[in-house]
Parts: C-alpha cells; sequence; structure tokens
C-alpha cells in the first residue's frame, strides 16, 4: 500500500499502545467530590437492581452521565430532578421518586453523621 499501513509508515502499533495513558478504573468519576462519588455509586447500585428487575440494559433506566449529574447536583424535588439532562418526563414519573428516595437517605446519613461529629457524639 505506501502510504496507509502500520508497516509501510513504520509506526509500532504495539509500542504505541503500550505508552497510552490507562483509561480510569470503570466505575470511578475523577471528575466527582468524594460526597458525589458516594451518591453516583449508590446511585448506580439502585439502578442495576430496577434494571434486573425489570430484565433491560442499566443504562436504559438511566445513563452514567446522568447519574453523574445527579450525584453532582444533589436535587431534593421532582422539579429539580427535571432539570437534569438525560431525565425526562417519563423516566422523571417512572423512576423520580425511587432516586430521589436514595439522595434523601444519603443525605439524611451524611447530616446525621455531620451533628454526631460536631457534637463530639459517636453516631
Amino acid at each position: 500500500c505506501g502510504t496507509s499501513c502500520d508497516r509501510c509508515l513504520g509506526v509500532d502499533l504495539i509500542e504505541t499502545t503500550r505508552n497510552r495513558p490507562k483509561r480510569a478504573a470503570l466505575g470511578s468519576s475523577p471528575d466527582l467530590a468524594p460526597e458525589a462519588e458516594a451518591r453516583f455509586l449508590a446511585l448506580r447500585t439502585r439502578r442495576k437492581a430496577i434494571a434486573a428487575e425489570r430484565g433491560i440494559p442499566a443504562y436504559l433506566v438511566f445513563n452514567d452521565a446522568t447519574l453523574r449529574a445527579m450525584a453532582s447536583e444533589n436535587p431534593e424535588t421532582t422539579d429539580a430532578m427535571a432539570e437534569i439532562s438525560g431525565v425526562g418526563p417519563k423516566k422523571l414519573a417512572e423512576y423520580g421518586e425511587t432516586f430521589l428516595r436514595v439522595l434523601r437517605e444519603l443525605n439524611n446519613s451524611e447530616s446525621s453523621l455531620g451533628l454526631s461529629e460536631e457534637e463530639g457524639l459517636d453516631p
């Protein structure tokens, strides 16, 4: 061919792939704060359970980008959740309260831990 294959171009594809930076581990979100990362993982766990119950792929419930946005923005109402990209009227009606409940439970546990630490009490 002379101009398009690795052999003709003198490129070592194996060496090129070895020197590529590693991708982040599956499930990790370096762009999320630690509290948001905990929310993201809890939301993913709930999404997986819903998908398993319904026999559908998890991404059909909500994709990871939508879960990351939920984790970052931490909505407290359905109106706030409706503002997140990937949450349309149908998914909001079908899954909104379930995912808000997960966020509320996490917020309640975080706030109770914060009060205990501030007051010097054991959680």
